[in-house]
């Protein structure tokens, strides 16, 4: 299992990534380029890759349920603010562990079983947080589910990262993004319906609709074909042609890529037995070598990037942020209906945004500064006097950070982590991305409360504000660019290290200012003749 490790983010971009084997079989890369026409896929390659994405609906349906559920719990099982953060924090830290043990059990099962397994965690967690009547069953259901969580947000990527179309590579890995938020839409629909039910089972109903998002993902994974590129590296090779051919055709376009495919996959088995120094060796390698160390860097940063601008902390706590307000738990929720709709139709445009423009223009021109933008409107909507206007203008700036974080932020991370680090490396880059994710997510929103008893929520959003401003400034210095690259070219972006990415970034930046201020001058100059 171990010398595989490095092929779980294989992408069918490498169908065009290896100059010494594009030799051999088109003579020379470019014709590579040239002939490798990729066929979009079947139907059921695109109806699988729903199902592969369906889940991460749970962790957007989580985000909106536990805070609203926290108004009504909290008073019916005696406990308090502080102690409901493990509860609200729990999933979060669940799926930190889930993200470390992802890579390894889905390289060990398959991609397939490892997706069932999620579902199943799924289930067993979210009985455990709707039926439990103990604090510490409510935790450790949080906890599992949280795993599933994690675990999910890891093979989900590697599935359809291994399936999906090479040329729209960033828009199907957006997916995970995009199914998050509809589960927050779909759960603001679902609390405006129960909130109604004047019940001491109203927030169990709450948390218990999970168990709709496990069903349906496990009656869609029970249909999947495995992975391809998981039966190439265990020899099950006439496997592998099936589940090509079913997923993109019989072409000759499509043929001629899964040979291409096989070979790539055998020649990467064989560098990593190369490479392999063992897990001591492997890491000495990473804290050693500045060009494979940066990526991990840059991975970390993402990450903090990503939460402490206090998305997902919000995002837990929205319900009891609009009843602190001044608004009642039931107008709290209905007002979250349309925000829900906002975050979901801002998450489409990524899709084309990413492979159009390339993630730093998406992440650095697109998202960040609306997201200072949004923080700022909160930080002024906690100061006004009456509670509409505190509300509005709060919700106004939440509107700019979920929509522009969906264009940016959030999907930019998640593609980053499957393209940016080196293949002997990457299953440990994958799970590296993952964790600084997860842990960033679970320590900001467990700090929560106490951070805004202690200075506020102006105080609080302040600390966003100046995190987001610091992390912009680090983004816009290092952030590689990997759009329409590939895999050796993405490699050679991290030369020399952090240094040779900020003055790699400094040199497009001024070629660019130079391009504009050259075509500027040449039009005024046409348009005096």
């Amino acid at each position: 299992m171990e010398k595989h490790s490095d092929e779980e983010i294989l992408t069918t971009q490498d169908l065009e990534d290896s100059p010494k084997h594009s030799d051999s079989l088109t003579g020379g890369k470019e014709e590579v380029k040239n002939q490798q026409i990729d066929e979009g896929g079947t139907w059921l390659l695109h109806w699988f890759q729903f199902f592969a994405a369906f889940g991460a609906m749970m962790m957007g349906l989580d985000q909106s349920v536990i805070g609203t559920a926290s108004i009504y719990a909290e008073p019916d099982l005696n406990i308090s603010a502080s102690l409901w953060s493990w509860i609200s924090a729990g999933a979060s830290l669940g799926a930190t562990l889930g993200s470390l043990t992802a890579i390894p059990f889905s390289d060990l099962l398959g991609r397939k079983k490892a997706l069932l397994t999620c579902t199943i965690l799924y289930f067993v967690g979210t009985g455990m947080q709707t039926f439990g009547k103990e604090y510490a069953v409510l935790v450790a259901g949080r906890l599992i589910m949280g795993v599933g969580m994690g675990q999910e947000s890891m093979i989900m990527n590697i599935y359809i990262a291994e399936v999906a179309p090479w040329r729209t590579r960033g828009g199907n890995l957006n997916s995970y993004n995009a199914f998050q938020m509809a589960g927050g839409f779909i759960a603001n629909i679902w609390l405006s319906i129960t909130i109604q039910v004047d019940t001491m089972w109203r927030w169990r109903l709450f948390l218990g609709s999970g168990f709709v998002v496990a069903f349906i993902q496990f009656i869609g994974v029970v249909m999947f074909a495995e992975s391809p590129r998981w039966h190439m590296k265990n020899n099950r090779y006439e496997e592998a042609k099936k589940v090509w051919i079913r997923y993109h055709g019989d072409g000759p376009n499509s043929l001629r890529d899964f040979e291409y495919a096989l070979q790539l996959v055998e020649e990467e088995l064989e560098e990593r037995k190369k490479f392999q120094k063992g897990f001591f060796g492997d890491i000495k390698e990473i804290v050693t070598n500045p060009r494979i160390r940066a990526p991990f860097v840059t991975g970390a940063m993402l990450g903090f990037t990503s939460q402490f601008s206090g998305g997902t902390a919000i995002a837990y706590y929205m319900t009891p942020i609009l009843v602190g307000i001044g608004v009642t738990a039931k107008k709290a929720v209905y007002a979250q209906i349309p925000l829900g709709f906002w975050s979901l139709a801002s998450s489409i445009p990524a899709f084309y945004a990413l492979d159009k423009f390339g993630r730093r223009f998406c992440y650095l021109i697109l998202s960040l500064p609306f997201v200072i933008l949004g923080i700022i409107f909160g930080m002024i909507g906690f100061s006004l006097n009456t509670a509409s206007s505190r509300a509005g203008l709060f919700l106004v700036g939440w509107a700019l950070i979920n929509g522009n974080g969906n264009i940016g932020i959030n999907p930019v991370q998640w593609v980053m982590c499957g393209e940016m680090y080196e293949l002997p490396v990457r299953s440990y880059g994958a799970a590296w991305s993952a964790f600084w994710i997860f842990i960033s997510a679970f320590t900001t929103t467990k700090t929560f409360t106490k951070t805004t008893n202690a200075i506020g929520h102006i105080g609080t959003f302040g600390l966003y504000l100046a995190f987001t401003c610091f992390f912009y400034f680090w983004d816009f210095l290092t952030l590689p660019e990997t759009k329409n690259k590939t895999l050796e070219e993405v490699r050679e972006q991290f030369d020399g290290g952090i240094l040779g990415l900020m003055k790699r970034n400094a040199k497009n930046l001024t070629s660019y200012l130079k391009s504009k201020l050259r075509k500027k001058q040449i039009n005024q100059h046409n348009m005096e003749d």
